[in-house]
């Protein structure tokens, strides 16, 4: 595959993807299941670290970067992704309390 292809089928994801999720949430949220603090809920708690981490292989695997930077950028998203699930641990319980009282 040529790179200009690699970049324009790299472009479609980032775009199908997020527009995706965001289509299922618009299902599942405009039929009321969800209420305000739900979808706030399932916004915080989304999809992001797993979208993050692809995303960062794609730009990684074009080879329009080089090895170092390429690298650097995997590196940052990993830490980014594991400092989120941290987080995400530690407001799970509280939140979820909150949100069913």
């Amino acid at each position: 595959m040529s790179p200009a292809r690699r970049r324009q089928a790299a472009r479609l994801l980032r775009i199908g993807l997020p527009g995706a999720v965001a289509v299922l949430v618009l299902a599942v949220t405009a039929h009321g299941f969800l209420d305000l603090r739900g979808r706030l809920f399932l916004g915080f708690f989304g999809v992001r670290g797993v979208a993050a981490l692809y995303y960062a292989t794609i730009v990684a695997a074009t080879g329009d970067l080089s090895h170092t930077n390429a690298t650097k950028i995997l590196w940052t998203t990993i830490v980014c992704v594991a400092i989120s699930i941290t987080l995400h641990g530690i407001t799970a319980t509280p939140l979820t309390r909150r949100l069913l009282t």
